[in-house]
């Protein structure tokens, strides 16, 4: 600490959980879904680039099948088995896929329309 300072302060990015929810939703790009499934690690920004939302995901009582990108993920109960944690939290007019924030209590909710 500077001889000087009276007090010091760390960063705690506790109050940052909406802002890694709102991020997380890069997880439902096509470049995203193409490289979880492929099991490779790549920068969805490099260049200039853009990430291109999928246009829709088919659920199914087995699998969700993840647009137009060919890949499926197997449910188990209310638990997809993808890249990340996510589970169905709702069904019906809306689809609600929760994620749980890593050292978090916080969930977060991606919601799809039929």
């Amino acid at each position: 600490m500077d001889a000087e300072a009276n007090e010091q302060y760390f960063a705690n990015f506790e109050g940052f959980d909406g802002l890694a929810c709102a991020m997380s939703g890069v997880i439902f790009t096509q470049e995203a879904v193409k490289s979880f499934m492929k099991d490779e690690a790549r920068n969805l920004f490099e260049g200039d680039a853009k990430p291109t939302p999928l246009a829709y995901i088919n659920l199914y009582s087995d699998r969700i099948a993840w647009g137009d990108t060919g890949y499926e993920s197997p449910i188990n109960g209310n638990q997809i088995d993808f890249a990340v944690p996510l589970e169905i939290i709702e069904k019906g007019e809306s689809l609600k896929l929760a994620m749980q924030v890593e050292n978090s209590e916080t969930k977060c909710v991606f919601t799809f329309k039929q």
